[in-house]
């Protein structure tokens, strides 16, 4: 049993075992994940700007 004082930090700690999972609910664990989701999408991207690649795709350098 885990716990935390917000969703996103709940997921923080799940993120970490970088290990496939699925949110289920409830609905602001749900909302949480997908502001977090793009929040990393976002830092990929900029990443992807910055360096003309990204460590996933070794073809886009």
């Amino acid at each position: 049993m885990i716990g935390s004082w917000s969703w996103t930090g709940l997921l923080a700690m799940v993120v970490r075992w970088d290990a496939p999972f699925t949110v289920v609910g409830p609905e602001p664990l749900v909302a949480a994940a997908r502001t977090l989701a793009a929040r990393v999408g976002a830092a990929a991207e900029v990443r992807d700007h910055a360096t003309g690649g990204s460590e996933a795709d070794p073809s886009r350098r």
